[in-house]
């Protein structure tokens, strides 16, 4: 009888620690972001004292908008840019500049016809290769060839924190462009692009919204998923990260984890946009990603979609949300 008693007193008394650490788990990591976004912000801060030093280097027109390729000081290289103008915009009626993030192994380039179609709609737009992408790449090799957890752990952190240097150099060099109102400046990454979005967007104060399109949190979870899945980065390096446990790979990446910063974009609105057949991503990290920010702030699903979902189907939500936050002259 006295067994009978204790066995459900244990069992309610397992379940009350359960729920108790889990919820000490969940205020613990909110304050461990929070002390991970101060710690890490000095890694993203513009302490280059060289100038900018804008070169034009090449010109020309598409029906939707004009570009231009300009070269500026980075923070270890000469960094090549592409600026878009819709066609008749001059300093008299200054429009919104939305910066573009490209995908893993992309370039700048790449952007290309996302940039005509924001011309399409009235918007200017600026995009730069990323640290060892595009033009800047360091060799013929897409990758490095990473011998440790360690040097990729080291390495990926690198080309961040660069990355990140750069395109607030970049938000700079905007600075000088009398075309654009500098009060509605917006950004869109996508997939590589809105992770390091998420970073850019929680270090930056100049950018007004931002969308994120096929971004996620908790990088271990993410790195090593595409590892045991092998599709994306995880292709890369299967043997490094395959075995790696996510929450400890986690710690070494929270500097560049965007579920760490995107709390700072509040009180700027930020919209995601997922495909809940994406295989790269995982919805359920984009679902992190989202809890983890303040409003203002939405998430769209498409749920045919895998990664990133169509242009097409993007372009209309893109457009209402512009629209909304960061209005045309007249409107």
């Amino acid at each position: 009888m006295t067994d009978g008693y204790c066995r459900p007193l244990f069992v309610v008394m397992a379940i009350f620690c359960l729920l108790l650490s889990l919820c000490c788990r969940c205020s613990a990591q909110t304050v461990d972001r929070e002390a991970v976004y101060q710690a890490a912000l000095p890694l993203y801060s513009d302490t280059v004292t060289s100038p900018l030093h804008p070169v034009l280097v090449s010109s020309g027109t598409y029906p939707e908008c004009t570009w231009q390729k300009i070269v500026y000081t980075g923070q270890d290289d000469r960094v090549p840019g592409l600026f878009f103008l819709p066609i008749g915009v001059s300093s008299k009626a200054p429009v919104p500049c939305i910066v573009l993030l490209h995908g893993l192994g992309g370039s700048k380039q790449q952007l290309i016809p996302l940039a005509r179609f924001l011309g399409s709609i009235g918007y200017a737009s600026w995009a730069i290769d990323d640290a060892d992408s595009g033009e800047r790449a360091l060799s013929t090799k897409t990758f490095p060839d990473y011998k440790s957890l360690g040097e990729l752990v080291t390495g990926i952190t690198g080309l961040t924190t660069t990355t990140i240097v750069d395109q607030r150099r970049g938000l700079d060099y905007l600075d000088t462009r009398p075309e654009i109102n500098h009060q509605q400046i917006g950004m869109l990454g996508i997939s590589l692009g809105a992770l390091l979005g998420g970073v850019l967007g929680g270090v930056e104060p100049r950018l007004k919204a931002v969308i994120l399109i096929s971004g996620g949190g908790d990088l271990g979870e993410i790195l090593v998923g595409e590892a045991k899945t092998d599709v994306a980065f995880g292709k890369l390096y299967p043997a490094l990260l395959s075995s790696a446990d996510p929450a400890l790979l986690e710690q070494q990446l929270a500097d560049i984890d965007p579920i760490n910063f995107i709390a700072h974009i509040s009180p700027r609105p930020l919209i995601m946009e997922h495909g809940r057949l994406d295989r790269i991503i995982p919805p359920d990290t984009a679902v992190a990603l989202f809890d983890a920010a303040n409003q203002p702030k939405s998430i769209e699903w498409f749920d045919k979609a895998g990664h990133p979902p169509p242009p097409m189907d993007l372009y209309p939500s893109i457009s209402i949300f512009l629209d909304k936050y960061l209005p045309l002259p007249g409107r």
